[in-house]
């Protein structure tokens, strides 16, 4: 049974960032953590990787499972201190690519009394070894200021003024302001090569205004607009029309066969996709499309009742399917067609989403 996917702003989000995981793990950002969400843990805190070093298997031959990370404990949050953590599934298809350097927030169970994380149980990297943070879709940030809420560490306050954070390298960061202790105008963060990464504004605190990402080539990446902290108007997220040497002979070799034809698609300036918000914030419309600007794919929702259209598109344009989800659950009539537009296959859902009277169609 095709079960068909519910596609939300975090998913969209998310896939423009890369993740450092190869398995991927989505979880949506429903409700803020909760004590109870982390009893399985028995170590939690914001740590430095010092070093990363190899586990050798017991079995000769096998490549290393695990490895056994040095670590610095920048904030403590529940359980002992510990200077070690092992790293579970290195080396396979899930491994989460720690490396020396980084900062991470870490959920770590307890196995023979040693720390262990693995893919898939929260763990996120919240520094990368060159010092880039995520500062646009905030990842780590959002996990260390629950963990404060939670464990009723103290707010640090700012003072009023201009603040500005640093890179290893000596290069800015970030510079944002702050008056009446909250954030107050812009924030502007730069790539460790001194590359603008953002802009953004804030009025007490709160998103306000249009907000831009860049790629390290300086072409825009991303453009949003808030109101008091929630999204508003429509986001585009654009195709990053840089290229690396080493993967354009691989598009050219496998998939362009001459440079030209790999030009025409990747210099243009196209959006990859968009989302619409209502008055409320809450998204009502997202399409995603190629490179050289073909739907692929589109969803509309209605608040009233939860009912969200879904679209897929075939690579000549035509519609390959339509279904639709109620409360987040597979709905009605689903229809797919084939690349001239015949049906081809339909089948319907009862009210517990489960698929029943498949139909067929037999080309003749």
């Amino acid at each position: 049974m095709m079960r068909l996917l519910k596609i939300t702003l975090l998913l969209f989000l998310g896939l423009l960032y890369k993740s450092s995981f190869a398995c991927t793990c989505i979880a949506e950002r429903e409700r803020p953590m909760q004590i109870g969400d982390l009893e399985m843990f028995g170590f939690v805190a914001h740590v430095r990787v010092i070093s990363e070093r190899e586990i050798k298997s017991q079995n000769s031959g096998e490549l290393p499972s695990q490895s056994l990370l040095a670590i610095d404990v920048v904030e403590q949050f529940k359980g002992n201190k510990f200077s070690q953590i092992i790293e579970n599934d290195i080396n396979s298809s899930c491994d989460m690519g720690v490396d020396a350097g980084e900062e991470w927030v870490v959920f770590a169970t307890l196995v023979n009394d040693r720390p262990v994380i693995s893919a898939c149980q929260r763990n996120i990297q919240f520094k990368a070894k060159d010092g880039k943070r995520d500062w646009q879709f905030q990842r780590g940030f959002w996990e260390l200021n629950e963990l404060r809420a939670l464990y009723g560490h103290a707010s640090k306050h700012k003072p009023d003024g201009k603040k500005v954070e640093y890179y290893p390298n000596g290069k800015i960061e970030m510079e944002e302001y702050y008056a009446n202790g909250a954030k107050n105008g812009d924030r502007t963060v730069f790539y460790p090569n001194g590359v603008i990464y953002g802009r953004e504004k804030f009025i007490n605190d709160s998103l306000q205004g249009e907000s831009r990402w860049y790629f390290p080539s300086g072409q825009l990446a991303v453009r949003r607009f808030f109101e008091r902290g929630k999204p508003r108007n429509i986001t585009r997220a654009y195709y990053d029309s840089t290229i690396e040497q080493t993967f354009k002979k691989l598009l050219i070799r496998d998939f362009y066969k001459t440079e030209d034809s790999l030009r025409f698609v990747y210099n243009r300036i196209q959006v990859h996709a968009e989302t619409v918000f209502d008055s409320y914030g809450r998204q009502i419309a997202y399409r995603r499309f190629s490179r050289l600007g073909q739907s692929e794919y589109e969803s509309l929702t209605s608040y009233a009742p939860n009912l969200t259209t879904q679209i897929f598109y075939h690579e000549n344009g035509n519609i390959q399917s339509i279904g639709y989800t109620k409360d987040y659950n597979n709905y009605g009539h689903y229809q797919q067609y084939d690349e001239n537009g015949v049906p081809n296959k339909s089948w319907e859902y009862d009210p517990q989403g489960r698929q029943v009277k498949s139909s067929i169609w037999i080309k003749k």
